[in-house]
């Protein structure tokens, strides 16, 4: 009976993987674009529930928002925008069945080097024979000497942290000039002045009422994942991307007016660049210090370190904040939040409001 109890992480995990690929290949084939995006939206939903078999709450509390939410709602807005139906004749048997059988090779192979790798093995799920390196960050997260820990007991965010701030930072860099292009872009387009009339805009009494309950339990969610970051799975940007879910709520279920009351983008720029100047302050306190002080220390760095005594308290009144790790992910949330926002609204403006730039420009 404990055999077969062992056995059911990798049932299920198979399982997953198999919804998944015919997800997929669903959404590959489906003519109808809408039909397409919703397959995608339930190979994700499998692929987070993959992730949360592996052990990566992290990455799963950055995929259900992401991939399940705010990337189903930009490719619905994208097909509002365009033509619900694909303009093709059809895909044929063959390519139909050459396509689910690159699925079924990728997938196989993927899993095979998953195994060839140890990620998990036959004997425990996970596996728990973790090499040298890896078991030197799990033990030095919290730990009582500073010159070695980033005083954190969330391992994913001291590692990200301590020993991969800078590629933190340049995906963070990525998403901004992303927003900063997309801004480029719609320079002359503002989402018209428009009175919301509840009656005639937006979906049902029913999807309404129930949007004004979930919004604010949404809002506390995501800042509690933001601000136990430190403490618990998560952090800033993935509080940050559960916020941004009740942007598009409000957009799809009210309409772009209403949610224009609430999330102005002239605003939300600004409310980004204060983020960004926090994700910076955080990054480089520590070296600000010691320039003042004569002293070494290092951009990124969190705690003391051997030979570079500068740290930021790691608590205060007896709370663990983890010196620069709690700056860093109220920051974060605030960037991320407003740089969905931002998107959002740019990609809701109504095609003939449009229209009328691109006439203008041209003429």
């Amino acid at each position: 009976m404990s055999e077969l109890y062992e056995l059911i992480p990798y049932l299920v995990l198979s399982i997953t993987a198999l919804v998944s690929t015919i997800s997929v290949y669903l959404a590959i084939i489906e003519k109808d674009l809408i039909k397409a995006v919703l397959y995608s939206a339930i190979q994700s939903t499998f692929y987070a529930l993959i992730f949360y078999l592996l052990m990566v709450p992290d990455i799963v509390l950055v995929y259900i928002p992401v991939s399940v939410g705010l990337l189903p709602a930009i490719l619905i807005i994208a097909v509002k925008k365009t033509e619900k139906y694909e303009d093709v004749t059809g895909i044929s048997k063959t390519t139909s069945t050459i396509i689910l059988t690159l699925v079924v090779i990728f997938t196989l192979i993927s899993g095979y080097l998953l195994l060839l790798s140890h990620a998990i093995t036959f004997a425990i799920f996970p596996s728990t024979d973790v090499r040298t390196l890896a078991r030197w960050f799990l033990n030095t997260t919290l730990w009582w000497n500073r010159m070695f820990s980033a005083m954190s007991p969330e391992s994913v965010t001291a590692i990200v942290w301590d020993y991969r701030g800078l590629d933190t930072y340049f995906e963070t860099s990525v998403m901004y000039l992303a927003i900063i292009g997309a801004l480029a872009l719609a320079r002359y387009i503002e989402i018209p002045k428009k009175v919301f009339k509840e009656e005639a805009m937006g979906m049902s009494i029913i999807g309404k009422m129930a949007t004004r309950i979930m919004v604010p339990m949404i809002l506390i969610v995501a800042v509690s994942i933001a601000l136990h970051g430190h403490l618990t799975p998560g952090g800033g940007f993935q509080g940050g991307v559960t916020a941004a879910v009740t942007v598009s709520l409000l957009i799809f279920i009210f309409s772009v007016y209403f949610a224009a009351r609430f999330f102005k983008i002239n605003t939300a720029i600004l409310l980004r660049i204060i983020g960004l100047t926090g994700i910076i302050l955080a990054a480089t306190i520590t070296l600000i210090i010691g320039f003042l002080t004569g002293q070494q220390a290092y951009i990124f760095q969190n705690q003391p370190k051997v030979i570079a005594q500068i740290g930021l308290p790691y608590e205060i009144g007896g709370n663990l904040i983890s010196g620069t790790l709690l700056i860093f992910n109220t920051s974060e949330f605030l960037a991320v939040v407003m740089g969905f926002a931002i998107l959002f609204l740019l990609l809701s403006i109504p095609e003939e409001n449009v229209m009328e730039v691109i006439r203008g420009e041209v003429e």
